[in-house]
């Protein structure tokens, strides 16, 4: 009688086993068809709003991805310098632009990205490379209207209601693709920058792209520093007559180059900048690999004058390094001969 009974406790636990194991399987493959459905509505959703991207205005230009100026003008309002125009994209693609960013230093027919909150001209090569990558599989050319085409040809700038919602301190681009580059260094190769060595923000860096670049402590500067001896805009560094020339903003403590206080200054590889309590070098990747590795250093600063070909400091580095590497060394008089007559043209 008892065996019956134990037999019977034993059924019982196994039929509710069973039924609990049947409960999970079902509740399993329920949960496999909710997270199959989410997958497909996410993927939905996401070319909904890629097609939604591709026909509106974004409100900037993407980093890393890199756009052909086809055409540029500006406007002054309410005394702020705004640019406009047209752009061609890595997908062929025309597009219309408006934006607050700086482009006086930028002209049509140049291949440009976004770098640390700047418009920035890049290379013919890179630009070539990132153009000639194929576009997505099945992406169409997204050109806006032929109408709309037309109204910017005739009048580049007709009205706010061209970019609907936009404001007037907003950079604006229609535009969808991205790359150009594959990773940081690639991205930054061949800029000259800042790094403080001493102070608050010692070995901080900031790259400078050949524009105008504010220094102090105030938000609005482009290489804001945390120094109570700063004044809100201590000093600028400004690419003009072919090289980087600092320059005091009539800031309270004054700016010293080389120990030296100054006014205005044109700095070379090396020089050492003072800001309040923090010392600042002007350098460059090549410069600091000059006599390490000169090779890599070449290739440096070959890709710096990619940036800016009439950069004269960067073309005697260059020249220095040429005459040192037997290899290269006839390479070295053309160069000569280009700085001769940068450093004529800009005396004359």
């Amino acid at each position: 009688m008892v065996m019956i009974l134990v037999l019977l406790l034993a059924v019982v636990f196994w039929l509710a086993a069973r039924q609990k194991r049947v409960k999970l399987t079902a509740s399993f493959s329920s949960l496999q068809k909710e997270l199959a459905d989410s997958r497909v509505e996410s993927t939905a959703l996401k070319e909904q709003i890629q097609r939604l991207e591709s026909q509106t205005y974004l409100v900037e230009f993407r980093d890393e991805s890199v756009y052909l100026i086809t055409a540029m003008h500006t406007i002054e309002q309410a005394e702020d310098r705004h640019t406009y125009g047209l752009v061609r994209t890595e997908s062929q693609a025309l597009k219309p632009f408006f934006t607050n960013q700086r482009m006086d230093h930028l002209q049509v027919g140049d291949f440009i990205t976004y770098v640390q909150d700047e418009l920035v001209k890049i290379g013919d090569k890179s630009a070539n490379d990132a153009f000639e990558q194929k576009p997505e599989t099945g992406a169409e050319t997204l050109a806006p209207p032929e109408s709309e085409l037309e109204t910017m040809r005739s009048d580049p700038w007709s009205g706010q209601d061209m970019i609907a919602g936009a404001s007037f301190d907003q950079t604006i681009i229609y535009e969808r693709t991205s790359g150009g580059f594959d990773n940081f260094d690639e991205l930054y190769a061949g800029f000259p920058y800042l790094e403080v060595l001493t102070g608050n923000d010692q070995g901080a860096i900031h790259y400078l792209m050949f524009g105008r670049s504010s220094i102090g402590r105030g938000e609005s500067c482009n290489f804001t520093i945390n120094d109570d001896g700063s004044s809100k805009v201590h000093c600028e560094i400004v690419f003009e007559s072919r090289n980087f020339v600092l320059k005091d903003r009539q800031s309270t403590n004054g700016t010293f180059c080389n120990g030296a206080q100054i006014q205005e200054a044109t700095l070379n590889f090396g020089d050492t900048i003072k800001v309040g309590n923090s010392e600042m070098i002007f350098t460059c990747r090549g410069f600091e690999l000059k006599d390490n590795d000169p090779e890599k250093a070449i290739s440096l600063f070959e890709r710096c004058l990619q940036r800016e070909p009439d950069f004269v400091i960067a073309l005697k580095h260059l020249a220095f390094l040429m005459e040192r590497d037997i290899a290269r060394r006839k390479k070295a008089k053309p160069l000569w001969d280009r700085i001769n007559m940068l450093e004529s043209s800009q005396s004359s």
